[in-house]
């Protein structure tokens, strides 16, 4: 029952967010997509990993004027697996910046620090 529930808190999260990035990123500049991985179980996390898929990938894709950046979603609480920490690690390696947000205030910390700047506040 926790597992449901963590789930659906960190889903309501991914909504919250991509409404968010809608009204507060320029499209002239800054281009994002949400790309959720989690769950599914081991076959599915087979599957994706077969096929191409970076385990630790972070939740949200982010290019600004040709740099790539991510966030790490996490319900409150939650921190970065392993996977996570690895992946992110070797994005930063390769030039670009990840960061984890735990709230919708915490995506606005990262893309301030990413200096990805915003059309609007989260209300």
């Amino acid at each position: 029952m926790i597992r449901t529930r963590r789930r659906n808190m960190e889903q309501d999260f991914h909504r919250q967010v991509a409404e968010y990035l809608a009204v507060a990123l320029n499209p002239a500049t800054t281009t994002w997509t949400t790309f959720p991985l989690g769950g599914g179980g081991h076959t599915r996390g087979a599957i994706l990993t077969g096929i191409g898929v970076r385990p630790g990938w972070p939740d949200v894709q982010i290019i600004h004027l040709g740099r790539f950046y991510g966030i790490e979603l996490k319900a409150p609480g939650g921190t970065p697996s392993a996977d996570q920490i690895a992946c992110h690690a070797v994005i930063r390696q390769a030039g670009g910046g990840v960061q984890t947000a735990n709230d919708i205030w915490g995506v606005l910390q990262a893309l301030n620090g990413f200096g990805i700047p915003t059309r609007a506040r989260p209300t």
